[in-house]
């Protein structure tokens, strides 16, 4: 119960200002429904007929969720839980017939429950990469139950993108039954010249402990890892004064909720690259699904349909999923601070600072003062922002066509002096 308390905390602290308030949505309605998980058939665990030698008429153990969790996704940064679910019932009383035969009728077994139907030995068992980790579970919790991932990033596979995390649960449902017992048995007896045949009755009592077997396994992805940037254009921390288009890619492996760029602190462009959505699970959880549908103002996003593994250009080589950010941002001259904020699908953030020398255009003229007009170049993906006059200075450009003409006319004499030397050695 601490657990879901401060669960329930940190749910209320982070769902006003999460990037992804479905998220945490989910986290507390799956947490406040815990407790009704266990011991009733929440999951709507299969009905069947008792019989004598299995007394169940429902029994089961379930897997339900991570708290959080988007799509299978869960964090390492997010004190994942996990939400499980148990519930078995078996009658009372019931009467079962016994088989007859020709001779004799058929009897009965009565079979009354002693107590309550109970879970015995429930173990949830967790791996990913070479841990291994086991906890012990009980009829009443804990719920959600408390995963401890410690070491997981350093358990990661480079060549994956997230962390596979194996989870399963293995537990007995028993009941125990008081039996009463009622068979006829076809008996003869030799008495004196003739023999008297008949049915004898016997009855036997005594006690009986039912057991079944229960299991589930399931696999979440875990996030874990760095998000790195790399500025595509300005290429280098200088840019020309007024509008320009700033390009960069994101190479995450932590999906983004929420990205912002600022400058000064004032906020310039933002988008939020997923929508979430939450759907009812079959044991009452609420199941948050993702859509890549990015939304916001004054930047674009896209992300690559595969992953990669950008050597050398991150800090830590591994698989990345790629982000290609792309907005416009004006600017005076000076030295400028521009700040890219990154918040993930579970409230985790990052800030990536850059500062940038603004400059003005310069005149092309010998005291740096002109009165011709520039012509701004501005950058795309095969070119940077430049900037040049729109007409000559001081008259026509010295031409070059001389110099061209003479070096033209020395590199000809030379190759025919040296084709004449070499026909004369071949002769």
């Amino acid at each position: 119960m601490r657990l879901a308390a401060a669960i329930m905390l940190l749910v209320a602290f982070l769902q006003p200002a999460s990037a992804s308030p479905k998220v945490w949505e989910a986290a507390g309605h799956n947490i406040e429904i815990a407790g009704l998980l266990l011991g009733k058939n929440a999951c709507g665990f299969e009905e069947r007929q008792p019989t004598e030698g299995d007394m169940f008429s429902h029994a089961g153990i379930k897997i339900v969720s991570l708290i959080p969790q988007v799509d299978n996704i869960t964090s390492d940064l997010a004190a994942p839980s996990l939400l499980w679910s148990w519930s078995a019932d078996a009658p009372r009383q019931m009467t079962f017939p016994l088989t007859g035969t020709t001779n004799c009728p058929g009897g009965e077994v009565q079979l009354t429950r002693i107590g309550k139907v109970s879970l015995e030995g429930a173990r949830a068992f967790y791996r990913y990469g070479n841990s291994s980790k086991e906890a012990a579970l009980f009829e009443d919790g804990p719920n959600p139950l408390a995963l401890n991932l410690t070491g997981i990033g350093q358990q990661a596979d480079p060549l994956q993108l997230r962390v596979p995390l194996n989870i399963s649960l293995s537990a007995n449902a028993t009941a125990n039954y008081s039996f009463y017992r009622k068979e006829y048995y076809y008996k003869c007896e030799r008495r004196q010249n003739f023999t008297v045949c008949y049915c004898e009755t016997r009855i036997t009592t005594g006690k009986k402990k039912y057991s079944k077997g229960l299991h589930d396994e399931r696999t979440f992805l875990v996030e874990v890892g760095p998000v790195s940037e790399m500025w595509l254009n300005p290429p280098l921390a200088s840019r020309l004064a007024g509008e320009q288009k700033a390009r960069l890619l994101l190479f995450a492996r932590r999906m983004p909720a929420k990205l912002a760029a600022s400058v000064g602190g004032s906020e310039i462009a933002s988008a939020e690259p997923y929508s979430f959505e939450a759907k009812n699970g079959s044991c009452g959880e609420k199941i948050v699904k993702s859509a890549w549908s990015p939304s916001g103002f004054n930047l674009a996003v896209a992300v690559g349909n595969e992953t990669a593994f950008p050597y050398q250009l991150v800090l830590k080589n591994a698989t990345y999923l790629p982000f290609y950010l792309e907005f416009n941002w004006s600017e005076s001259p000076g030295k400028k601070g521009l700040v890219l904020e990154y918040e993930d699908w579970f409230s985790h953030k990052e800030r990536f600072g850059r500062n940038f020398s603004v400059r003005a255009p310069l005149p092309f003229s010998k005291n740096g003062t002109s009165s011709l007009a520039l012509e701004i170049r501005q950058a795309d993906e095969g070119r940077s922002p430049a900037a040049y006059p729109t007409e000559s200075l001081g008259g026509w450009l010295a031409s070059f066509e001389p110099i061209s003409a003479l070096l033209a006319a020395a590199v000809a004499l030379g190759s025919i002096g040296l084709l004449r030397r070499m026909q004369k050695i071949a002769a």
